[in-house]
């Protein structure tokens, strides 16, 4: 549903924005105008820097996340939260908390309220997404996964993750597109490659899969991972023959 209000908090901030550099620039170009532009920007020093509650709070969350400190971490967010309610930046800071407690459960729940105030963000989804797989819920993975890439098709954490899971249950001609939508993204990705080349390998397509590993020897004589599937698929080429 949309949400008119915040539509015209939003809109009316931004015209009030617009307004301010509007004046700022007439009266910057203007000489003859009796206000300066340092009287409506002056210069900031450091000394002038007060932080306010939350700021100081955040930078509390910052500092206690840094060393490892989760709990009090969470503690500031929380009050953070109490004080100025329920926003999207401290919702999807709160799941990757959790998630460095690997409480994913609590995680999860912080991204998907994140991911309600703000439905086209796609962080919050990819990081449901992860939550999902911590959690072995792999069929929401990747219907999680599939919900960014309506909003974003060529996603890359996206697209790499429904490979990665469509492979994990070996369902290579579904995890085929996904590879592909990735290398035309990075081409020059040879990991990427290779990973490609595995899955039409176990398609049984090994002259395809045959190709693509030499390809990438051709620019990497030593990839570890194209080396091996060369030579099974020179094996398997032999065992034909």
């Amino acid at each position: 549903m949309v949400d008119h209000k915040n539509q015209l908090v939003i809109g009316s901030g931004l015209l009030a924005l617009t307004l301010v550099l509007t004046a700022s620039y007439s009266r910057s170009s203007n000489p003859q105008s009796n206000n300066s532009v340092t009287t409506l920007n002056p210069p900031a020093t450091t000394s002038d820097f007060k932080p306010t509650q939350a700021q100081q709070l955040w930078l509390a969350m910052d500092e206690a996340e840094k060393n490892g400190r989760y709990d009090e971490a969470l503690a500031s967010n929380h009050a953070i939260q109490a004080a100025y309610g329920n926003l999207y930046l401290i919702n999807y800071r709160a799941g990757r908390l959790y998630s460095l407690k690997e409480n994913h459960a609590a995680a999860l729940e912080s991204y998907q309220k994140a991911s309600a105030l703000a439905p086209g963000a796609m962080a919050p989804l990819n990081a449901m997404a992860a939550s999902y797989i911590a959690l072995e819920k792999p069929d929401l993975a990747i219907k999680t996964s599939l919900a960014v890439l309506v909003i974003d098709p060529m996603n890359q954490i996206a697209n790499r993750r429904l490979s990665e899971l469509y492979v994990l249950s070996k369902q290579y001609l579904m995890a085929e597109p996904y590879y592909l939508k990735m290398l035309a993204l990075t081409p020059e990705d040879l990991d990427i490659g290779a990973q490609y080349a595995w899955c039409l390998y176990y398609q049984g397509r090994v002259d395809q899969a045959r190709k693509v590993f030499g390809t990438i020897l051709t620019a990497a004589p030593s990839h570890t991972s194209s080396l091996l599937g060369w030579n099974l698929c020179d094996s398997a080429k032999g065992a034909k023959s």
